[in-house]
């Protein structure tokens, strides 16, 4: 192991030497931009590479080196420290998606994957071309002795680029334009992380836009130009032309959260209850909204009708279909004492009404005014305030 980590060493030292170096050169001119990547582990657990010694150990080492590597390739990137210029690529994510799609089994090693969910190319891959003829030929498999290596087990296959591409894709967003993150297609920024992410998924896998991540549909999500939410309730629904977003059909109105479908004339939705009924003042009556004190559907509640009006025992009007009694007058809907009725309100025990309209507290009812601004009351037969 000791062995191992010194030649590690002797690897990564020198590395980071020439990239910073390289890195700098590049820097040097103004209008360059620059995205580091991490380099993938493509080996297969039981690769055909490894002919002698533990395949579990090599495989384990190779996860090492490559993870180490990327650690130097930040420490140089940190080095540099010109964040918005030069930004390095790669990650954990990055890491572990290759690990399971890593050189497939037969042509590059015995363990899974299979050839079918790989992102690496292999030996007899039909969309490889890249013929290896240094690649030694009685290596691996006896079905595959003596024939040629279409791909080589190292180099990523198109699914393989692409996420290399979505690294690049991810580094630029974040270097942006004038310190704003730019997501160049296919991607689309992120809101909850900040990062540009790339909505292409694999087959049988949906983008959702609400995690940001490719996931197989449940039944509690939908389809929406391509991408994957959860279900809208209430009856709200998404399409392409709303944005996607959850909204009630055209034909609907939206109250405490449900979609609901038109009141019929004359009656109308009331926002508190979300109740159909008559506008306040009226009632239903005949299929129409009318005037609670006509007599066009009898009158309620022991009135009478009298030229027309419902009217109580004493003479007077109803109020919303209730006699008021003795000493109490109708002042809107509301029955109060003859003395508090005020307009269409009925005034509290320590207010009075001011000109028939205007309840004001006793403390400040000066007249035929209210002062409420302060002042005092100088003269109450004249209103005078001051």
């Amino acid at each position: 192991m000791l062995q191992f980590q010194n030649a590690k060493n002797d690897v990564l030292s020198p590395l980071k030497k020439r990239l910073k170096k390289e890195l700098l050169r590049l820097l040097a001119a103004p209008e360059v931009r620059v995205v580091v990547t991490q380099e993938h582990n493509p080996f297969n657990k039981e690769s055909v590479f490894i002919i002698s010694g533990a395949k579990d150990g090599a495989a384990k080492r190779a996860d090492d080196l490559v993870e180490s590597m990327a650690q130097a390739i930040r420490e140089v990137v940190e080095e540099i420290d010109r964040p918005t210029r030069l930004v390095f690529a790669g990650g954990k994510a990055f890491a572990r998606g290759f690990r399971e799609h890593a050189s497939p089994r037969h042509s590059c090693g015995s363990a899974l994957p299979s050839a079918g969910n790989t992102w690496i190319q292999y030996r007899d891959d039909p969309d490889s071309n890249s013929i290896f003829d240094s690649m030694p030929k009685d290596l691996g498999p006896r079905q595959f002795k003596g024939t040629q290596w279409r791909g080589d087990c190292f180099h990523p296959n198109e699914e393989g680029a692409q996420q290399y591409a979505n690294l690049v894709l991810n580094g630029a967003g974040r270097l942006g334009f004038n310190g704003k993150p730019v997501c160049l297609t296919p991607t689309i920024l992120c809101q909850s992380t900040g990062q540009c992410v790339s909505t292409k998924c694999p087959n049988g896998q949906v983008w959702n836009r609400d995690t940001c991540a490719c996931g197989r549909r449940t039944e509690e999500q939908e389809v929406c130009d391509g991408n994957c939410f959860n279900r809208c309730s209430g009856g709200r629904e998404r399409t392409p032309a709303n944005g996607c977003l959850c909204t009630c059909p055209e034909s609907t109105t939206e109250c405490n959260g449900d979609c609901l479908a038109p009141c019929e004339a004359p009656l109308e939705r009331d926002p508190n209850t979300c109740q159909c009924g008559c506008p306040k003042g009226t009632a239903f009556c005949g299929g129409e909204c009318v005037d609670p004190a006509s007599c066009a559907c009898g009158c309620p509640n022991g009135t009478t009708c009298q030229g027309g009006t419902c009217r109580c025992p004493d003479g007077r009007g109803h109020c919303d279909g209730k006699c008021c009694g003795s000493g109490k007058t109708c002042a809107g809907i509301e029955c109060c004492a003859d003395n508090k009725a005020c307009g269409q309100a009925c005034c509290g025990q320590f207010s009075t009404c001011i000109g028939g309209e205007e309840c004001c507290p006793l403390q400040d009812a000066c007249g035929h005014v209210c002062s409420t601004d302060g002042t005092s009351c100088l003269d109450d037969r004249d209103g005078l305030c001051a």
